[in-house]
């Protein structure tokens, strides 16, 4: 049996472990589809968490919206997922994030030819 102290060990180099592996599938995705904009639903992160998406890829500009409501205590059952965008910094000269709530907008006129 675990120690109450091993156990929260175990579980949260479990976490880091697949928080990792999840990162690099989306480094992954952004490298080979070689994509100007990539956006992404459910995906659960907490609003702490949105920084992550700068890490990414330093080419990509980013912002996120959590769903997940910190103010409940324990998460029980299926949370909301949350939205987030990145787009390539060389393809917009100007990018204006609208949020509210709920949603979340990015308006950017796109450059000319930008990988000239």
């Amino acid at each position: 049996m675990f120690s109450k102290s091993s156990k929260d060990t175990f579980l949260e180099q479990t976490k880091a472990a697949r928080e990792e592996r999840a990162l690099e599938k989306k480094r992954e995705v952004s490298a080979v589809y070689n994509a100007d904009v990539i956006a992404l639903q459910e995906t659960w992160l907490w609003p702490h968490d949105i920084a992550y998406l700068g890490t990414l890829d330093h080419n990509f500009a980013y912002t996120g919206k959590s769903a997940m409501d910190t103010s409940v205590g324990v998460i029980k059952g299926r949370p909301y997922g949350g939205v987030a965008l990145l787009w390539r910094k060389d393809a917009f000269q100007s990018v204006s994030v609208i949020s509210c709530q709920r949603l979340q907008a990015v308006v950017g006129p796109l450059c000319g030819d930008y990988r000239g």
